[in-house]
């Protein structure tokens, strides 16, 4: 094999990866403008508004709660903001069963968001090529508990922020700590 045809294999590969990556790319994206258009015709996003969440969940009796967990996993993936549930848990019930509630609502729909994100999407945020990007994303490699701790200061459950952090390289356990 001469240096010609060595260059030519490793552009083959390369264009395939790029060709995985981009096809990747588009079915997270049908998948996710798919969620967001059925919860939106459907009908389904517009009750999922704080006072929307409190009324399923009260009118759901004894299963409440877990109308509550489903809700909140639902709404996280359709890009519903996950403060709506968490605030929906502190109306419903006291305290203590809110928090409870709110804590372990949450940790299952970031979850959820995560590995439905990062199975269809990949890590394609890992080999990004524009400098002011892989800056950003630099401290999420260095420090990626503080990173997310201090974006998830400031951006409490955002959807979006969750979507970037599962198609970038962090790991599991740093996005749910």
């Amino acid at each position: 094999m001469n240096m010609d045809d060595e260059s030519q294999a490793v552009d083959d590969v390369r264009g395939r990866k790029q060709f995985a990556g981009r096809k990747r790319a588009a079915l997270l994206a049908t998948l996710l403008i798919g969620l967001f258009a059925i919860g939106k015709w459907s009908g389904f996003a517009e009750g999922l508004t704080l006072e929307g969440v409190r009324e399923q969940v009260l009118a759901a009796g004894p299963w409440g709660a877990l109308v509550l967990v489903i809700l909140f996993v639902v709404g996280l993936l359709i890009q519903v903001p996950g403060m709506i549930f968490v605030v929906a848990c502190f109306l419903v019930y006291d305290p203590l069963r809110g928090a409870s509630l709110a804590f372990g609502s949450s940790i299952l729909a970031l979850s959820v968001s995560f590995f439905v994100v990062r199975r269809i999407g990949g890590q394609p945020l890992r080999e990004i090529k524009y400098r002011w990007a892989r800056k950003i994303f630099s401290n999420l490699e260095e420090r990626p508990l503080l990173t997310v701790a201090l974006l998830r200061l400031v951006f409490l459950l955002s959807p979006v922020v969750n979507y970037a952090l599962a198609l970038s390289g962090i790991r599991y356990r740093d996005y749910i700590f």
